[in-house]
């Protein structure tokens, strides 16, 4: 009879993952693309732009803290790369990008729930006046965003804080 109930269970659990596979958490993407690549490391994006902020500023990035602040006035947050929300509470959102890289973004009310794919860009909440904390994970260990950020975002974050990751 225990095994009848474990048979049972494994069996709902594999419907749910190829339903999960096939129907792609009911948008038009496959989140399941995303998983298993651990050769792929996403260019991130900043959390902002020019008409999503009224203004910005950033702070270093310690390792001491092992995130870097975002201070966004009147502004909107940002997906820094495309992935899968891992985990959305009251106050963060977690996004798993691939097998190497997720992203934690804090201080904020995000819009998004768990299983939602953002595209790179779209927005996490609505307007915000805050200091958003700005975590990156490589490999499961904290690492200062800026070295994983595309060409143009190293460019926007450089005009705000230099240099950007410290010690």
């Amino acid at each position: 009879m225990r095994n009848d109930k474990k048979h049972a269970r494994m069996t709902r659990s594999l419907a749910f993952a190829t339903l999960v596979t096939v129907a792609g958490c009911g948008t038009a993407n496959d989140p399941m693309g995303l998983l298993g690549d651990a050769t792929r490391a996403p260019a991130l994006n900043v959390l902002w732009n020019s008409t999503t902020a009224a203004s910005f500023a950033a702070a270093q990035f310690t390792s001491a803290l092992g995130y870097m602040t975002i201070t966004v006035t009147n502004g909107v947050v940002l997906a820094p790369a495309a992935g899968v929300v891992q985990e959305a509470t009251t106050t963060s959102v977690t996004i798993y990008h691939s097998a190497l890289v997720t992203t934690t973004l804090s201080n904020f009310t995000p819009s998004v729930r768990n299983g939602d794919y953002v595209a790179a860009g779209s927005a996490l909440s609505g307007t915000v006046n805050a200091v958003v904390q700005f975590a990156t994970y490589l490999n499961g260990g904290a690492v200062c965003p800026y070295s994983l950020m595309s060409s143009d975002g190293r460019t926007l974050m450089s005009a705000k804080v230099n240099p950007a990751c410290g010690n």
